[in-house]
């Protein structure tokens, strides 16, 4: 979990889109035996935001539904809480 404070959806969209390029460009060497194999890491982000009368649990809950149709959707993206139904 990751709080912007006082960021608005569009912004926290913007800032997860980010967090998903640069750390799908970093490269990691795994040592296997004797083979050394080169991976990468992608990952699925579901961004929300605390709305006034909500309570935490809430407010993750919408987070989490976003998180769960990014990782439905496919590597490396993110989802807001207004793309879930």
């Amino acid at each position: 979990v990751v709080v912007l404070s006082g960021a608005s959806l569009r912004n926290a969209v913007k800032k997860g889109k980010l967090i998903c390029k640069e750390i799908s460009k970093a490269r990691y060497a795994l040592e296997e035996g004797n083979k050394n194999t080169i991976i990468s890491i992608t990952l699925s982000i579901g961004a929300g935001v605390y709305k006034k009368g909500d309570t935490v649990e809430t407010a993750i809950a919408r987070s989490d539904k976003a998180l769960y149709t990014a990782k439905q959707a496919g590597k490396n993206r993110v989802v807001s809480e207004k793309e879930i139904k």
